[in-house]
């Protein structure tokens, strides 16, 4: 689990097996050897940064792209890129982007702030959430979704194929502000 309160955050997946982890150009902790990733991946174990490695630059991680990811946000973007793990990401305040997903499972949610994300394999399960914030899911047009997408203040616009059965859900719900989701470019 990774913690900013304040400042970006951006992860990338790789395919290396081991864990990086930057703030304000430091290396905060590498966690390359198996026993070092076995903690990385404890449920209970999170990065909290130095208000000033906050402040400056944000966080930067690297993961192996099969690691399940969670990211908690105060005020700051988050990018997400290249993950096929399962995805849970929250912002207080920022925008969610991310791109290369081929992750089965996502679950992204910002109070205020909007989502994007990018899907180059279909996903099982996404779920984006906004209370302000436009919403855009693009997934691979070969695919039947089902589809629920409610803006309650703003135009809905879902192009992706759509079938009531698909084992390929997709909800995205916003109070105010615009949901797309379209087959990705």
């Amino acid at each position: 689990m990774i913690v900013s309160h304040v400042g970006n955050v951006t992860v990338t997946g790789g395919s290396g097996p081991g864990v990086s982890v930057y703030a304000a150009g430091l290396l905060l902790q590498d966690a390359a050897d198996d026993h070092a990733h076995r903690q990385w991946h404890d449920p209970h174990r999170h990065v909290r940064l130095p208000r000033a490695a906050r402040l400056r630059r944000g966080l930067y991680a690297a993961v192996p792209r099969s690691a399940a990811v969670r990211v908690t946000a105060g005020a700051g973007s988050v990018r997400l890129t290249g993950l096929a793990g399962s995805v849970t990401t929250k912002a207080d305040v920022g925008l969610i982007n991310a791109t290369g997903l081929t992750s089965a499972s996502v679950s992204l949610t910002t109070r205020v702030g909007g989502i994007s994300a990018t899907f180059t394999a279909a996903p099982t399960a996404v779920r984006a959430s906004a209370n302000v914030g436009a919403i855009a899911v693009h997934v691979p047009g070969t695919t039947y979704y089902k589809i629920a997408a409610d803006a309650r203040v703003g135009k809905t616009t879902v192009s992706a194929r759509q079938s009531a059965s698909s084992g390929h859900a997709i909800t995205a719900t916003t109070d105010v502000g615009a949901i797309v989701v379209a087959p990705s470019p």
